[in-house]
């Protein structure tokens, strides 16, 4: 009888314990769903305004289910036009699938990008003439999936932090204030690398790049390429011949 009576209270306690974790999966779910469906209160207009121009929704929700499936934004805004910019990008909090990120001539000020670092996904980021400084590098550098980078037109004079972006396959510093690109030797995956309208004197880091397919040096403080001869024969596009 007693043995009948232990089976029977194990078995009402297993019986509760699956029904508890069904129950507690089931509003786990039940939550996840909610969370889903919540709309997004946009906190910034003129950001909201791009986005639902990217996404083609003028009118209407845009829920955090929605916003998880966007892979693309293309957010650029023309330069040089007096036209109100983006003073936040916080909201790009809800898009953390996002792949390719153009966010050039977008803001009015100097931007916090530290919600870029949530984006571990992203391949293409564009943030030409967008009021950079030196340390927002930071926070670019944690984006270990990036292949593509445009920086340019900023006022960013050392490039370093950059260093742990090995992956890059194209880099963009075009009209940065900077004279030193030896952390460029170790991104040997480069393809494609414009460096024009900078300071850089010394292109030896850039006899490394074996694989770099296009090199654009146009207007820098110096004609002497010979530290590229081994490299020259592999450069499909360039603006520049050895002497």
């Amino acid at each position: 009888m007693k043995k009948i009576l232990s089976l029977l209270l194990v078995s009402m306690i297993t019986f509760s314990l699956i029904a508890c974790s069904s129950n507690s999966t089931s509003q786990e779910s039940d939550e996840i769903d909610k969370k889903n469906s919540e709309v997004i209160v946009f906190s910034d207009e003129v950001l909201e305004g791009l986005i639902r121009a990217a996404m083609n929704k003028s009118n209407g929700d845009i829920t955090i289910a929605e916003a998880s499936e966007v892979k693309q934004l293309d957010l650029h805004m023309e330069g040089g036009a007096s036209i109100a910019r983006v003073e936040s990008i916080s909201d790009l909090v809800y898009f953390p699938n996002l792949e390719f990120l153009d966010l050039r001539w977008c803001f009015g000020s100097h931007p916090d990008l530290s919600v870029l670092t949530s984006m571990t996904k992203l391949n293409n980021l564009l943030l030409g003439c967008t009021n950079l400084i030196n340390d927002d590098l930071q926070y670019i550098n944690q984006i270990s999936s990036l292949i593509d980078l445009d920086i340019f037109g900023n006022d960013i004079n050392d490039i370093s932090l950059l260093a742990p972006l090995t992956d890059l396959v194209s880099l963009n510093l075009q009209s940065l204030n900077i004279t030193d690109i030896s952390v460029l030797k170790n991104m040997t995956k480069l393809e494609n690398v414009d460096i024009s309208n900078t300071q850089v004197i010394d292109l030896t880091p850039l006899s490394n790049l074996v694989n770099l397919k296009k090199l654009i040096l146009s207007n820098i403080p110096t004609t002497d390429y010979s530290s590229l001869a081994e490299i020259y024969p592999n450069l499909e596009e360039r603006d520049f011949e050895l002497n």
